[in-house]
């Protein structure tokens, strides 16, 4: 059986899905807002025995041939606490209970991920500051980065070359009642600069490679399904593509990597040990390829419709494979 944790609106799951029915693959798919419950997890020799309640069906883990990890997280059923205990008891407890089944969850991730796998909630959290090091280690061309919290050094860095800045984590939304944004790739302008205090808290720089068009690359067990993105052509999403222009939307078209680059690719890959993931590049006006970043479970549809890969097949059949 394949076993499939994904969240419960994502499309790309769905497509794959389609695809397992069509090879007749018997699958399970689970979603994090799914209540489960635990119905024995007992060590026996030097492996676990692991089953689980998903509704009225039990889940053995020695009945799953393969997984695939594409989003989210299992999630348990907590008791229901006595009404006469006091709040704060019951916030304690509850706390305590929710740590004691992250423990959990750790475990059953590390279990599957001795499966045929596709992804793994414990590999989910890259980072990209160790992942820039990883990559120019194999060999890959990375922006000169700066991270800085004093205002005369990112000056400094300014004065030589144009830059960006973005997120050192992951990209994210802050919202009030007045206000709500998206903090995406964006240009550093001296002006930004002058308005700041002489120190803040530590940003990201970049230096802002001039584009000839941009790489969203799939990878997937030792391949890469590639797709140009003719980005610098809108200047809604010359910084970032992902400031997506819906009335206009970019140009993208299959592209092969040279085999050096695809070499090296696939020796980071190998390096943080991921079988698959999305991965950012840009090539240069002079043809130089940059490496930027990867996530794990990145969306993969926006390469694979528009060029004809047909990656969710491609993903079905590796699940289906023994």
């Amino acid at each position: 059986m394949i076993l499939i944790l994904s969240d419960h609106d994502d499309h790309s799951t769905n497509i794959v899905i389609d695809w397992l029915k069509h090879f007749n693959a018997p699958y399970l798919r689970i979603n994090e807002i799914d209540k489960l419950k635990i119905k024995a997890i007992q060590l026996k020799d030097s492996d676990w025995d692991v089953q689980i309640e998903y509704g009225a069906q039990v889940v053995r883990f020695d009945d799953i041939t393969s997984f695939w990890y594409r989003r989210g997280n299992f999630s348990f059923e907590l008791p229901l606490f006595q009404a006469e205990t006091t709040i704060q008891y019951r916030e304690n407890l509850e706390s305590t209970l929710k740590h004691e089944t992250v423990i959990l969850k750790y475990l059953l991730h590390f279990l599957l991920k001795k499966k045929r796998s596709l992804g793994n909630y414990n590999d989910i959290k890259v980072n990209k500051l160790i992942n820039l090091h990883i990559a120019a280690s194999c060999g890959l061309k990375v922006p000169q980065t700066l991270i800085s919290s004093s205002k005369n050094q990112i000056a400094d860095f300014l004065s030589e070359k144009k830059c960006i800045t973005k997120p050192i984590s992951e990209v994210f939304f802050i919202s009030d009642s007045t206000y709500s944004g998206i903090a995406y790739t964006s240009l550093v302008e001296e002006q930004h600069l002058k308005e700041k205090d002489d120190l803040f808290f530590p940003s990201l720089v970049q230096e802002n490679i001039e584009k000839k068009y941009e790489l969203r690359i799939f990878y997937l067990n030792g391949k890469c399904y590639s797709m140009a993105i003719f980005s610098q052509l809108d200047r809604q999403t010359v910084v970032d593509f992902r400031n997506y222009n819906v009335e206009r939307p970019n140009r993208g078209i299959p592209f092969v990597l040279p085999n050096e680059i695809l070499t090296k690719v696939k020796k980071f890959m190998a390096e943080i040990e991921l079988i698959s993931g999305s991965i950012d590049m840009i090539v240069d006006v002079n043809n130089n390829y940059y490496f930027l970043e990867v996530n794990p479970v990145g969306q993969f549809g926006m390469v694979s419709t528009p060029c004809n890969y047909f990656l969710e097949k491609k993903l079905a059949k590796f699940l289906c494979q023994e």
